[in-house]
């Protein structure tokens, strides 16, 4: 069973660093998402939401998710 959780920055960032070959951590963000694996109590995949890159997006009503990563559960 998956269930969802925040999970903190430096979380994501080693979970990213080991999984996402080509992409580094993110710079900032606003939130992150993490699903667990309950039944193994691991965490199994990421989600980073934050602000959109493109400048001309409303940068204060608009998200947008920068990574999203997972160990393939």
């Amino acid at each position: 069973m998956i269930a969802t959780a925040r999970v903190t920055k430096d979380v994501a960032d080693d979970f990213v660093a080991r999984l996402h070959r080509h992409h580094d951590a993110t710079i900032g963000c606003r939130f992150i998402v993490g699903a667990w694996d309950v039944t193994r109590d691991k965490l199994c995949g990421v989600g980073v939401v934050g602000r959109p890159v493109a400048r001309a997006i409303d940068q204060e009503s608009v998200v947008e998710v920068n990574r999203c990563c997972t160990d393939g559960t």
